[in-house]
């Protein structure tokens, strides 16, 4: 349940946004890539508060797998904020492919990962 209520909401709002920047604004697929992903991460620094008021009313476990999935939903949206960036700087100066940025975002995603399990266990 956790993984769903972590992705689904992030990538929606992100998708919402990254069409409307497209169409409305004329933006390119990497520039309103970045401009949604940044701008979805966002809403954890509404809702989180609004879940802490609900809390006390006692409405079942939708407030606290909020909580539980808040950290997975802004991972998600910084992580795809990343990516997307990536290719913006890659179209814009001629860097390596974007194979080769994307290889490098999912390296520096998964050292994020082992140092935040070992900080975890020290």
């Amino acid at each position: 349940v956790t993984v769903p209520l972590g992705l689904l909401p992030v990538l929606a709002d992100g998708s919402a946004i990254m069409a409307t920047a497209m169409y409305s604004l004329g933006f390119s697929l990497t520039e309103a890539g970045a401009l949604a992903f940044i701008l979805a991460s966002l809403g954890d620094g509404l809702v989180i508060p609004l879940m802490l008021e609900l809390k006390p009313l006692r409405l079942g476990p939708m407030p606290r797998l909020m909580f539980t999935a808040a950290p997975l939903e802004a991972c998600t949206a910084l992580f795809t904020f990343g990516v997307f960036e990536g290719f913006a700087a890659a179209g814009a100066n001629d860097q390596p492919a974007w194979s080769v940025i994307l290889l490098g975002v999912v390296v520096k995603f998964v050292a994020t990962l082992v140092v935040a399990l070992g900080l975890a266990g020290a």
